[in-house]
C-alpha cells in the first residue's frame, strides 16, 4: 500500500469515527434525562476497559508507578470532561453539546501559553476568537438563552482540553494504547467512585438504554480510541484535526434526525464559526507536530 492510499485510509477511519462520535450526542441526550450520570459513564467505560484489555496487555510496556499516575491524571481530566458533558446534556440540546464540546481544541494554546511558556500564533489567536464568538451566538440561540446544561458543557471542554496538553506532556507514540487503556480504566472507576453521590445507584435502564451504553461502550469508546491510536499516526495532525472538527457537525445533524432538534439560524452561525475557529486554528500547526 503506497504512502497516499495509507494516508487515505486513514482520513477514512477518522471521518467514520467522526460520524459515530456524532451519535453519540443524541444518544447520551436520549438516555441520561433520567438516568444517573455518573452510573451511565461508569457502565459506558467498564465496557470499553474490557474490550481493550487484551490489546494492553500485549502491548504495554512494564509500567513504573509513574506511569500509573500519569495515566490517573489523564483519566481524572477525561472523566471531568466526560461527566460535566453528560451531566450536561440533561439540560442543553445535543447539538450545542457538540459544538461547545469542541472548543477543547482552540484552549489548547492558551494552557500551553500560562503553564509551558509558548507562544500564541496569530492563528490560534485568530481561531479561538472566531470560536469565542461562536460561542456567543449560541448561548443567546436557545430557548431562555445560556442555560446550566451549557455552563456544564463549556466547563468539560475545559477539561478536556486539559487533557490534551496532558497527553502532549506524557505520552509518546510508543506509549499510545497503553496510556489510553490506563485513561479508560481510572475514568471508569472515578465514574464508579462518583455514583453514590449524583443519583440512583440501581441501574434502572430499560433494554433501549441498555442497548445504547453497549454501542457506545463498544464502537464509541473501545473502537474509537483503538482506531484513533492507530490510525492518527497514519495521517498528517492537521488533517486528523480538520477531521475531528466534523463531529459536532454530525452531533448537529444526527440530533436533527433522531431527535428533531433544530439549530436556529443565529445557532448554526455560531457553529459553523466554531467550525471555522478550530480549521484555522489547525492550519497554525506545523506539519506533523502538535500545538
Amino acid at each position: 500500500m503506497t504512502d497516499r492510499s495509507e494516508k487515505l485510509r486513514a482520513d477514512l477511519v477518522l471521518l467514520a469515527l467522526c460520524i459515530i462520535w456524532g451519535t453519540s450526542f443524541p444518544l447520551m441526550r436520549a438516555s441520561v434525562r433520567d438516568l444517573n450520570p455518573a452510573l451511565y459513564l461508569a457502565a459506558r467505560f467498564w465496557i470499553a476497559v474490557a474490550l481493550l484489555l487484551p490489546l494492553f496487555l500485549k502491548r504495554r510496556k512494564a509500567l513504573a508507578p509513574a506511569d500509573w499516575r500519569k495515566g490517573f491524571f489523564l483519566g481524572a481530566a477525561m472523566f471531568a470532561g466526560m461527566f460535566c458533558q453528560t451531566a450536561g446534556l440533561k439540560y442543553t440540546s445535543a447539538s450545542n453539546s457538540g459544538f461547545l464540546t469542541a472548543l477543547s481544541v482552540v484552549l489548547v494554546p492558551v494552557w500551553n501559553r500560562l503553564f509551558r511558556g509558548r507562544g500564541l500564533r496569530f492563528q490560534e489567536g485568530a481561531g479561538l476568537l472566531l470560536a469565542s464568538v461562536g460561542v456567543a451566538l449560541i448561548a443567546g440561540a436557545g430557548v431562555g438563552g445560556f442555560n446550566r446544561g451549557d455552563a456544564l458543557t463549556a466547563a468539560g471542554a475545559v477539561a478536556f482540553s486539559v487533557q490534551i496538553v496532558l497527553i502532549e506532556c506524557f505520552v509518546g507514540p510508543e506509549d499510545s494504547l497503553p496510556y489510553a487503556w490506563m485513561m479508560i480504566f481510572w475514568t471508569a472507576a472515578l465514574a464508579t467512585l462518583a455514583v453514590p453521590f449524583f443519583g440512583p445507584s440501581r441501574f434502572d435502564a430499560g433494554p433501549e438504554i441498555a442497548a445504547g451504553i453497549v454501542y457506545l461502550g463498544v464502537f464509541a469508546t473501545a473502537a474509537g480510541f483503538w482506531g484513533q491510536t492507530r490510525y492518527q499516526p497514519r495521517t498528517s495532525s492537521t488533517a486528523a484535526a480538520v477531521l475531528y472538527a466534523t463531529e459536532p457537525v454530525f452531533a448537529a445533524l444526527f440530533a436533527r434526525v433522531f431527535l428533531g432538534e433544530f439549530l436556529t439560524p443565529r445557532g448554526w452561525l455560531g457553529g459553523a464559526l466554531i467550525f471555522a475557529g478550530i480549521c484555522v486554528h489547525e492550519t497554525a500547526r506545523p506539519a506533523g507536530g502538535s500545538s
